[in-house]
């Protein structure tokens, strides 16, 4: 693979400036998000200047997101605290990559559920590579790949600049702009209002907030740990088809007593069939009565008063939900699904602003951020968290008239950690796939019980 590099910049320079994280923000994971995004081209497209329309609207949308320009460091302080900093020669690596001569596109996305014929590692930029010599690391950089009839788009954002929605926000102003550069038009470019940036409003609440309101700290302890992680450790693929999805909706007749949305459904058939078959095999451990079962939900609309629905910083929390693992696993398909749904969706619907405001001061307040966590013991303990960002809207995205839409999406790298489920954008056809970071026997148990391969397929793993 040959590749080059160079920094785009902004259209316009920013001044310097430090941004304030807010309090949601520093308590993200510090580390890149890793996405991959494909696109098909024709023969008669030119690779040269797709990637130069990329560059071009890259350059505009940081004109209106200069953000994603910045760098991330350590602020000065006792408290662990990170800032964002801009300045006139902030930029984004990018770099551009020619495999023409490894593989075809069809091949590429073939080998995607086996052995891949280019590797993770070499598809997205290193994090090392985005190191700063002053300890800090760039919000964000992009690898364009080229093949044999298509272009693979690798993109790196740090989370502590912003979750997946901010993430799609940014794709929608560099797409708009790459389209208007296909067609030989100068961007339109449009400077967002304040409140889409106003990353105080996600860092303050009450005084003197007790660990006891949250049910992550004072919830269930530690009933069991496995020695270690367990080596076969794998990143599988699934797929639930729309129909495959309205059958399991249907399945569960008049057992809800609520409403519940697809996403809660999907949660808990996860996360039954996933402690079913950890079951099956830890049996050297003392399984507890409950767990939680921590599902992402984005607070942009249901903060008071509510967020900018394109706010750029951090606005989804992990809602702790506490399931009973007998009705969980053993209970009859529907009336688990329908009990742990209705929990889900419960938890969801009590976190408001209150509960967000609470958290948000209590780690606030501590000596420094990290000194109080949550019990996040997803693996090898009993919790497991499952992040859904199947209502965005990353497949509908125009890219112009060399790109159009984009034709498959995925994490890649560390992007999870082990035993994290993800459930990525929905496709076009309606199909959500689920990516999950697991124990390979766990994996191939949930192939084999038909209660959750009759809705999710395997496609493979990588």
């Amino acid at each position: 693979m040959h590749f080059q590099d160079v920094h785009i910049k902004p259209t316009r320079p920013s001044s310097e400036e430090a941004v304030q994280l807010s309090t949601m923000d520093q308590l993200m994971p510090r580390r890149h998000m890793s996405y991959l995004l494909c696109f098909r081209q024709a023969p008669s497209v030119s690779h040269k200047a797709t990637v130069q329309q990329l560059q071009e609207g890259l350059a505009a949308a940081l004109t209106e997101m200069p953000q994603f320009a910045g760098t991330i460091r350590p602020k000065s302080g006792s408290k662990n605290e990170l800032e964002l900093l801009l300045d006139p020669e902030s930029y984004v690596l990018f770099r551009s990559c020619d495999a023409t001569d490894a593989a075809s596109y069809d091949e590429l996305l073939d080998s995607m559920g086996r052995e891949p014929l280019i590797t993770d590692d070499r598809l997205a930029i290193p994090a090392a590579e985005m190191q700063t010599p002053d300890g800090g690391t760039r919000s964000f950089a992009v690898q364009a790949t080229t093949v044999k009839g298509g272009l693979l788009i690798a993109t790196s954002i740090h989370h502590s600049v912003g979750d997946a929605k901010a993430t799609e926000v940014l794709f929608e102003s560099w797409a708009k702009h790459t389209a208007e550069r296909s067609h030989g038009q100068s961007p339109t470019i449009t400077i967002p209002a304040e409140d889409v940036t106003a990353r105080w409003r996600l860092s303050y609440g009450p005084k003197n907030v007790s660990m006891d309101s949250f049910l992550e700290l004072h919830g269930p302890k530690d009933a069991f740990r496995t020695s270690e992680i367990a080596a076969q450790v794998v990143t599988s693929r699934w797929t639930i088809s729309s129909q495959a999805l309205q059958q399991l909706r249907d399945s569960m007749g008049s057992k809800a007593d609520v409403q519940l949305s697809s996403s809660d459904l999907m949660c808990a058939l996860i996360a039954r069939h996933v402690y079913k078959a950890r079951r099956q095999y830890e049996t050297s451990n003392r399984w507890p009565d409950e767990a939680l079962l921590y599902v992402t939900s984005d607070m942009r609309s249901r903060l008071e008063p509510s967020l900018a629905k394109n706010y750029l910083g951090n606005a989804s929390v992990a809602v702790p939900a506490l399931v009973d693992l007998v009705v969980l696993c053993d209970e009859e398909a529907s009336t688990a699904l329908s009990t742990t749904a209705s929990k889900i969706k419960n938890a969801i619907d009590k976190f408001d602003t209150n509960a967000l405001r609470s958290r948000l001061a209590f780690y606030k307040a501590q000596p420094f951020f990290g000194s109080v966590m949550p019990r996040f013991e997803y693996y090898p303990g009993p919790n497991m968290l499952i992040t859904d960002s199947s209502s965005m809207r990353f497949y509908s995205i125009n890219w112009g008239l060399n790109l159009r839409t984009m034709d498959y999406f995925k994490s890649i790298g560390q992007t999870h950690s082990v035993g994290q489920c993800a459930l990525n954008p929905k496709r076009s056809d309606g199909t959500v796939e689920l990516q999950m970071r697991h124990d390979v026997q766990v994996v191939e148990a949930m192939k084999d019980n038909e209660g959750f391969s009759k809705y999710f397929q395997l496609v493979g793993y990588y």
